[in-house]
């Protein structure tokens, strides 16, 4: 690790070894000051996209040390891309989004094809169209950082509102089968778990007053004749 950095990680107490291991040959590129101190950009180039947990957890300590900048900023230029990492990261930065723009949650589930350096995200009306496209830029630009120079294009499908339904139909489906095999459950425990009722017999036999006498003591029978 090159020695400007490691004093870096030093500075800001970053010392757990499966994050300093990821950065075993990385250097800093250059640290960019913006607006009096108001943003810093952090440039360091590694060899590799580094895992999205360690870069939370450095970009986290950046931020600890220097809470006084509004704006901190980690960007990762790795020399070698792999692209299979890019679902993983987009999500990341999807989730971060919907916390504040809740109307962006209908794209968390939903899947995107990524080909060369291009991810396709469909929208299956005119609005979700609009809102994806407001996102773009925000979406490249974060996805830089991490690491990763790609585009974005938003493919209006017309149908998608038929692929939806279907979709919202089969789970439907799914949920009441789930709901008549629970009910089937319940009723099969319910009949064997059931106690028959146990119920005395009355006896037409009339008890022969020495054999009541016998039964029960202390008692006195009075009788007329």
């Amino acid at each position: 690790m090159q020695d400007k950095l490691q004093k870096l990680f030093d500075e800001i107490e970053l010392n757990e070894d499966n994050v300093l291991s990821c950065f075993y040959d990385a250097k800093i590129n250059k640290v960019v000051v913006y607006d009096n101190n108001k943003q810093i950009d952090f440039i360091i180039d590694t060899t590799k996209v580094i895992p999205i947990e360690i870069y939370n957890i450095v970009l986290d300590k950046l931020k600890t040390y220097f809470k006084t900048i509004k704006i901190i900023k980690l960007i990762i230029k790795p020399s070698n891309i792999d692209n299979s990492l890019i679902n993983e990261y987009y999500l990341d930065i999807m989730k971060k989004i919907c916390l504040d723009k809740s109307k962006y949650n209908v794209f968390l589930d939903r899947e995107i094809d990524i080909k060369d350096n291009t991810i396709s995200i469909k929208a299956f009306n005119k609005a979700e169209c609009t809102d994806m496209i407001k996102l773009k830029q925000e979406l490249i630009d974060k996805m830089l950082c991490y690491g990763f120079d790609i585009d974005i294009d938003v493919d209006l499908v017309l149908d998608g509102n038929k692929e939806l339904q279907e979709k919202i139909k089969s789970e439907k489906e799914i949920t009441e089968n789930e709901v008549k095999t629970l009910k089937k459950t319940i009723q099969k425990e319910e009949t064997t778990e059931k106690k028959p009722v146990y119920r005395a017999k009355k006896s037409a036999e009339v008890t022969p007053i020495k054999d009541v006498i016998y039964e029960v003591e202390n008692i006195n029978i009075k009788g007329c004749i």
